[in-house]
């Protein structure tokens, strides 16, 4: 069974669901699915940048699922970002799933590293 952890925001929720890569009693959570809901600005800032450092901690692969945001500033754009730069650092997998309004300033991110 997959339980899920959440945190509040004034204006988000971050639910956590584990993942496994197996079934049955020998399962081991092979990574952690973090889905954003609300919206996220410069209040915000801190706490998500709390929350997902907290996660990177275990090792596991990461996936942050953006796409239940109703608004993201760019404040908590940079901190994910920040964020994304520590998980590669750490050499632990952050995947991000960002919708199509967010996908490009991860992307100009992702060119800007490149260079």
């Amino acid at each position: 069974m997959t339980s899920a952890v959440r945190r509040w925001g004034a204006a988000w929720c971050v639910a956590i669901f584990p993942r496994h890569g197996e079934t049955g009693s020998e399962a081991r959570t092979s990574g952690y699915a973090v889905e954003i809901h609300g919206e996220l600005d410069a209040a915000s800032r801190q706490e998500l940048g709390v929350q997902l450092r907290r996660m990177l901690e275990f090792g596991a692969p990461v996936t942050l699922d953006l796409t239940h945001l109703k608004f993201c500033g760019v404040a908590a754009i940079e901190e994910i970002l920040q964020v994304a730069d520590l998980a590669r650092h750490s050499d632990v997998s952050l995947s991000i799933i960002a919708p199509d309004t967010l996908a490009p300033y991860f992307a100009l991110s992702e060119d800007m590293r490149d260079r």
